[in-house]
């Protein structure tokens, strides 16, 4: 009888450190990470054509490594089955919370990106767990307009840009890059004005701007994916190519009383 009891003693013990087992695993292989993601299309017009890009950004309150998309499979016009594919996100501004699928001139095509729902994974860098999250892609277009000026003030180191109204959008930001880094974006604003200044004549990660290199100016307006959403569902690109100091102003452009710019700047 009590080699029965020891026999039933030790299989309960097994079970117990078994269960326990298995419920610390469980809760190490969860997701610890508190983030979450936005996939869009970014609209850019062409000549007569209107070119699409397709971007995403995730951001965390935790360090993330291994960030990547997954594009969801579909059908093709000629029936064909196209699977999904996965790609490699990159670090914003270097930073290990914010990360972003970036686009260039070349992400730019005439066919709309894939609609669906796309998947994100990324890993926690402080305790390993991986993350999963979906974001659905709708087929939302807002064209963009005209860039009107693009102002310099040295003085402050800084510029003031102003463009036409584009139809849809509820807000702006403008961004400028010397290559393809970003070095600083204005504060987002509801009217079609915008301010970009250089602290020290530097942008983000210290990049350093001097007269006369070549920089980039974007204007985008954004699209959200509901009017209480703070994620997009697309935004409108503009650009145009100066070199730092100089300015431009569009032949179409209003008068400057009708077209003042805010003050306000943003780094």
């Amino acid at each position: 009888m009590d080699q029965n009891n020891n026999n039933m003693k030790q299989t309960l013990e097994t079970l117990v450190i078994f269960i326990a087992l298995m419920m610390l695993n469980s809760c190490t292989s969860s997701s610890s990470l508190d983030w979450d993601v936005d996939v869009y299309t970014k609209i850019r017009k062409d000549g007569n054509d209107t070119l699409y890009a397709l971007t995403a950004y995730a951001y965390s309150y935790q360090n993330i490594a291994n960030v990547t998309l997954d594009v969801p499979a579909y059908t093709n016009e000629e029936d064909e089955y196209i699977q999904s594919k996965t790609l490699l996100m990159s670090k914003f501004v270097g930073q290990d919370k914010s990360w972003i699928l970036p686009t260039n001139n070349g992400s730019y095509v005439k066919e709309f990106p894939v609609i669906g729902t796309y998947q994100f994974s990324a890993t926690n860098v402080d305790d390993s767990s991986s993350g999963v999250k979906e974001n659905t892609l709708g087929q939302s277009i807002v064209l963009p307009t005209e860039i009107y000026t693009i102002v310099y003030d040295a003085e402050n180191n800084s510029y003031k840009l102003t463009w036409n109204w584009m139809t849809s959008a509820a807000n702006y930001r403008a961004y400028v890059y010397k290559g393809d880094v970003m070095l600083s974006q204005s504060s987002l604003s509801r009217d079609p004005n915008g301010v970009i200044t250089l602290t020290d004549g530097k942008g983000y990660n210290n990049v350093e701007v001097n007269n006369g290199d070549a920089v980039m100016f974007e204007i985008v307006g954004n699209v959200y994916e509901s009017a209480s959403s703070t994620r997009l569902q697309s935004q409108a690109s503009m650009t145009y190519n100066l070199n730092w100091g100089e300015s431009y102003t569009s032949p179409s452009a209003p008068a400057a009383s009708s077209s003042a710019a805010t003050t306000s700047s943003a780094r």
